[in-house]
């Protein structure tokens, strides 16, 4: 019967594939390019997930089938973001991991059923959303694992900083490591203790291996695992998965075309652009901060609060006058004409800078920020100031440093090249399409 089926599948020319994520930004950007590009090649693509995705997921012309919206209902995901956006560091990670915990709580209540039923011939996976390979695995779907953030390799723990590591810069000192290994362990086996249970819960009823350490959440039964990087941006790594792939960026061009901004107001002052995604764009004192570190410098500063109606909530008159402050921005095309971006280090972020040759200064505060930042930093594209340390003459400093050194323009333009010459969302489709029907590359 599986001989027949596989043969089926190598014989079809358009797939059905599911596909799904956690409903931030940067997730449904990178997902929604994905299910574009493989619409574009003739393949049915379905967006399983929460309302709050609704709206994004149909406006990029994909098909959308909604679960939980009695205990999911439309705008959960805009009120856990307005919380989250006001934290730092570790209470951050805490609270987020907890609020997609239960959201996993909700797909392994609802998903299987859907799925059973949807005769999927593939299956791609936000690896963010820990242990939702289990459903696939249980029902045999072909799985591929897309790293919407900054990739995290089981197999390089050992060498490599995870995301609650103490040293988020690469060593290969044998004490940090030994630190890094310890401090993860522990950290992991309690941020994940209940992540663990509920996993092993459905997998205990689907007759599937238990998950014995925190860190086995990492792991599962995917045909790929693609991430947005490319090698010369990552640390050196020694145990990759053999089913691993560097894709590049998958961000597309999205038409920045209806997103006002005031043109008019730019000067001919060198323009410095500055945005903190929607992890942190509560923090008043963070904007205010980045504008008094600017105020004394020659340049033109553009504020982007980073959500639609953001703006009214901040007392923006108290910004200097090179400021200009909006709740939304055309981002890629300000960023092309700034000679600096301050950012966050979202992954995102860091990509489309290094795409337009910008360099940057990034404010890490938490989730895989710190460790695309140390990156960045390592291949001397940018200065890092953590937000725990940020001070306005820890930022001003770091900014007059790289405008002061043409190595980090050069560099960055070496890593815009480099970008150019990478696959991105065409490769990602390539790999997709070729192990759901092969198996392998």
């Amino acid at each position: 019967m599986h001989i027949a089926q596989d043969i089926m599948l190598k014989m079809k020319s358009s797939l059905k594939i599911g596909i799904t994520s956690i409903v931030y930004n940067s997730h449904l950007n990178t997902v929604l390019a994905i299910g574009q590009e493989l619409k574009t090649r003739g393949h049915q693509v379905i967006y399983y997930g929460f309302f709050d995705a609704k709206e994004r997921v149909l406006g990029a012309g994909l098909e959308f089938c909604g679960i939980a919206e009695v205990e999911h209902p439309l705008g959960t995901n805009d009120k856990f973001q307005q919380q989250v956006s006001q934290m730092i560091g570790y209470d951050a990670n805490k609270f987020s991991i907890k609020f997609v915990e239960n959201q996993l709580s909700l797909y392994l209540s609802y998903l299987p059923n859907i799925l059973k039923s949807a005769s999927l011939d593939g299956f791609i996976c936000d690896q963010t959303l820990l242990g939702l390979s289990s459903i696939t695995e249980y029902l045999k779907i072909p799985t591929v694992q897309l790293c919407c953030t900054l990739a995290v390799i089981y197999t390089e723990f050992l060498f490599r900083p995870s995301p609650v590591s103490p040293f988020q810069d690469y060593s290969l000192n044998p004490l940090k490591q030994i630190i890094n290994i310890i401090f993860t362990q522990v950290k992991c086996s309690f941020l994940f203790k209940n992540w663990r249970k509920l996993v092993n819960r459905f997998r205990k009823a689907h007759q599937l291996p238990l998950i014995w350490t925190a860190l086995g959440l990492f792991q599962g039964k995917y045909l790929a695992t693609i991430a947005q990087l490319i090698p010369e941006l990552d640390f050196p790594t020694y145990f990759l998965p053999r089913n691993f792939y560097y894709c590049g960026s998958f961000s597309k061009n999205i038409s920045e075309l209806n997103i006002y901004f005031p043109y008019e107001k730019l000067s001919s002052k060198p323009l410095i652009y500055a945005c903190l995604g929607t992890s942190q764009n509560g923090n008043w004192e963070v904007f205010k901060l980045i504008d008094n570190a600017c105020a004394s410098l020659d340049v033109q500063l553009v504020l982007s609060f980073g959500k639609k109606g953001e703006l009214s909530n901040f007392p923006i008159d108290q910004l200097s006058s090179n400021t200009i402050a909006v709740d939304y921005a055309p981002q890629k095309r300000l960023i092309e004409k700034s000679i600096l971006v301050i950012h966050h280090a979202g992954l995102n972020s860091t990509i489309e800078s290094l795409q337009a040759g910008k360099p940057m200064i990034c404010i890490p505060n938490c989730f895989d920020q710190p460790e695309v930042a140390a990156r960045m930093k390592r291949v001397g594209v940018a200065e890092v100031v953590p937000i725990q340390k940020l001070t306005v003459k820890r930022l001003q400093d770091a900014i007059i440093k790289v405008l002061n050194n043409n190595k980090y323009q050069q560099n960055a333009s070496i890593f815009q090249d480099k970008l150019c010459q990478t696959g991105g969302v065409s490769r990602g489709a390539d790999i997709i399409e070729t192990v759901i029907k092969y198996g392998s590359l």
